[in-house]
């Protein structure tokens, strides 16, 4: 998993979006703020086509700001995480 900003336009990533849930909770500390996922709550997503191989590695930004597009994204790959809706 990595902490990105996703260069994606807002009506694009709106159009693919998905509910996940995290298969473990995760915490970044410094400059992003502490951004945190947590393994008992759901989060917006979408496949992270802007990256090599995305389809074969499974590869979702997950959505860490609440329906804010801008703050940053967790990029997380299959078997880090459950599509559930």
């Amino acid at each position: 998993m990595t902490l990105v900003y996703d260069t994606t336009i807002g009506s694009e990533r709106k159009a693919k979006s998905m509910t996940i849930k995290p298969t473990l909770s995760y915490c970044f500390a410094g400059q992003h703020g502490g951004a945190k996922m947590d393994v008992n709550a759901t989060y917006h997503a979408v496949y992270a086509t802007n990256q090599p191989r995305w389809k074969e590695r499974g590869l979702i930004f997950a959505d860490l700001g609440a329906g804010n597009w801008a703050a940053p994204d967790m990029l997380l790959k299959r078997g880090e995480y459950t599509i559930v809706d």
